[in-house]
């Protein structure tokens, strides 16, 4: 009764807020700026999270409430785009809780409404719904390896059942505005992927909201898999529903040659680039002090945005708090400035001469 009770608040709430709103870039050179590690604000705020498989989805139906409030502080710290508590969703999860299917799906799509929840409390702002890969659910570390206990048939079931049931209904105000497949470790989980979002959008009425694809790596040039950057970045290039590919939840020293590697083979399709701080993360939690600070990740980044223009969207991931975003934002904004008044600079000369 109270679930229903809290579902059904966060319903009318969601009435009342804004339409979503179409991403878009925010100027010419200037990505837009994602949210940092919803997990690492969440403990941050004293919540375990480790104990569960669910992780921070367990907060869709325990704590809504929370995760409101952490979106909105990635908001408040300059992120124009908030990510779901959905990345380890999934509805084996939900079942060992007790949780039947209709009433799983329906906290799915509860983590888009708190998403909006959040924005409508900043006036602004995106909801990107993260749907993470198939390794994340198993809770044992493989999406940073690629060894599943699926092929490629069942990873192209499982990413079909979430993506639909996300989508399910007729309320089209209720999608995200973004849709995130994250941290997919491997070649035939992209294939997959892309297979399972092309099925729900052929089975859809409307246009499915633009889609990332973000994979994770051991290096600029490979997958955690081992499987070569370059043939993701052409099975992605080849997907007309995935609008972006990137990398995520990797060192930000492959970030470089990831770029280098993946840009030419992209087409008219841009990046989506939001690493790790480059800790280690062994035995169910990071091994902090070998990461990059928030000073050095920016001059990092500065670096991306002056390799490509071809960079959407541009953030953190695991490890990357409200502050490292904060600093981000700083970086991003002062960057703007400064090629707006050297394109200002090169009008006037030219005028004058």
């Amino acid at each position: 009764m109270a679930e229903t009770a809290t579902m059904a608040a966060a319903g009318a709430q969601q009435q009342q807020q804004p339409p979503r709103q179409q991403p878009q870039r925010a100027a010419a050179r200037r990505p837009t700026l994602l949210d940092g590690g919803l997990g690492t604000a969440l403990e941050a705020g004293g919540h375990a999270l480790t104990e569960d498989t669910l992780w921070s989805a367990r907060l869709l139906a325990d704590a809504p409430d929370v995760l409101v409030d952490a979106h909105a502080a990635f908001l408040a710290a300059g992120a124009e785009v908030v990510t779901t508590a959905t990345y380890q969703f999934s509805f084996d999860g939900y079942a060992a809780r007790g949780v039947q299917r209709d009433a799983a799906a329906g906290l799915l799509r509860r983590g888009v409404e708190l998403g909006r929840q959040a924005c409508a409390r900043h006036g602004r702002g995106q909801v990107a719904a993260s749907l993470g890969s198939y390794g994340a659910v198993l809770s044992d570390g493989a999406e940073f390896t690629g060894v599943f206990d699926r092929d490629e048939a069942g990873l192209v079931a499982f990413h079909t059942e979430r993506l639909a049931a996300l989508l399910e209904g007729e309320d089209r105000a209720g999608w995200p505005d973004l849709l995130a497949f994250e941290t997919v470790p491997c070649l035939v989980e992209v294939r997959a992927i892309c297979k399972a979002v092309s099925a729900v959008a052929a089975a859809q009425s409307a246009p499915l909201p633009p889609a990332w694809l973000s994979v994770s790596c051991r290096s600029g040039e490979q997958l955690n898999s081992g499987d070569a950057v370059a043939d993701a970045a052409r099975v992605a290039a080849a997907c007309p529903q995935i609008k972006f590919f990137g990398i995520n939840c990797s060192a930000p020293a492959a970030v470089s040659d990831f770029i280098r590697v993946a840009e030419p083979l992209l087409g008219d399709k841009e990046m989506v680039i939001y690493p790790n701080r480059g800790e280690v993360f062994a035995n169910r939690e990071w091994q902090a002090s070998s990461g990059a600070t928030n000073e050095a990740f920016c001059d990092l980044a500065k670096g991306w945005l002056a390799q490509t223009d071809k960079i959407a969207y541009l953030g953190g991931c695991c490890r990357m708090g409200t502050d490292a975003i904060e600093a981000l934002s700083a970086m991003v904004a002062s960057d703007a400035s400064a090629v707006d008044a050297g394109s200002k600079g090169v009008a006037d000369e030219q005028a004058t001469s």
